[in-house]
């Protein structure tokens, strides 16, 4: 015997056998019925009059289930799993990193990204601020056959071609990937630094653009770090980037050189200067940035949950890759 929901169809049978004056129990065997299930769906949506008509019944019918479904409906219900997402989201996670996180830590409860965003845009959408928007989302990865042709022609330079496997499979932290992030007055820009396998960001502004300028920040900011940290940085080939060969002598690295126009070559990095030109769009006057609020924007990029990391965060990712070297 059939245990199934009641459907429409059913509704529509039961109403016409009703009214040629059949019994429940006639009706439960005719469609295969439980006798209870169709008494329990006759009393529970019979109309005032006390007769049962297939479109009310069904009307109610969904009303009912779409009330029962709300309890398992966490976000705007569940305080303790609203406030949880709506803290995140003010730290600029996105609704993917806070459902991946939910699940990484174990939980008492969980909840899907989707849910999140129909949360935001339905119910809060003066939370909308903290999404990132994707523009332009998909680059072009290959250029002209000049932009080809055009290699890294000083022969003293360390070719990206030569450099080790273990820093393009990710095997081992300390291999960096650098470049500049411009302002609206070019001559005022952000020096960023990404990890390969973690994705740890440094950033810090330099207000005049040059390659001494850019050495004498690179080397302040890898001076904090501890020689396991400090292998190789790859980067473009801007001006800026000229002193290598003294940062190479400074830091004990190896300094790798991308393509010409070939950006996703320092993907990580262009990458993480992606993440903060959500903090910091097109047109920003970086000369308006003060240290401590780059220093909070970095702070909280380096601990947002990636994907690729299992939910983890860079900085936690960074830390145990340290105490396992040290």
């Amino acid at each position: 015997m059939s245990h199934h929901h009641i459907t429409t169809d059913d509704r529509r049978e039961i109403a016409t056998l009703l009214l040629a004056g059949h019994s429940h129990s006639d009706i439960a065997k005719y469609l295969g019925k439980h006798q209870t299930s169709i008494s329990r769906e006759i009393s529970t949506y019979k109309r005032a009059d006390g007769s049962y008509r297939a479109g009310y019944a069904d009307k109610k019918a969904k009303e009912r289930r779409l009330i029962a479904n709300q309890r398992f409906r966490k976000l705007g219900i569940v305080q303790d799993v609203t406030q949880l997402v709506v803290n995140k989201l003010e730290l600029y996670w996105s609704p993917e990193q806070i459902a991946g996180r939910m699940k990484h830590e174990e939980l008492p409860f969980s909840i899907s990204h989707t849910a999140i965003y129909q949360y935001v845009y339905q119910k809060r959408p003066d939370l909308v601020k903290y999404l990132r928007f994707h523009h332009n989302r998909y680059r072009r990865r290959y250029g002209t056959k000049q932009r080809e042709a055009a290699r890294v022609v000083e022969s003293n330079k360390r070719s990206i071609d030569i450099r080790p496997e273990e820093v393009n499979l990710r095997a081992t932290v300390g291999h960096w990937e650098g470049d500049t992030v411009v302002g609206t007055e070019r001559t005022v820009r952000l020096l960023t630094h990404a990890e390969r396998k973690s994705g740890y960001l440094l950033a810090q502004r330099l207000d005049n653009v040059t390659a001494e300028s850019t050495r004498a920040s690179t080397t302040r900011q890898f001076k904090r770090l501890p020689s396991c940290l400090r292998r190789s940085i790859t980067y473009d080939n801007g001006a800026e980037f000229h002193g290598y060969e003294l940062l190479e002598r400074e830091l004990r690295a190896l300094i790798y050189f991308a393509h010409p126009y070939h950006s996703w070559e320092r993907g990580t990095n262009e990458n993480a200067n992606g993440l903060l030109r959500q903090f910091y769009p097109k047109k920003t006057a970086f000369a308006t940035i003060t240290s401590n609020h780059l220093k909070h924007v970095v702070k909280l990029i380096n601990q947002r949950p990636r994907k690729r990391h299992n939910y983890q965060t860079p900085e936690e990712v960074l830390t145990h890759a340290i105490r396992t070297l040290i």
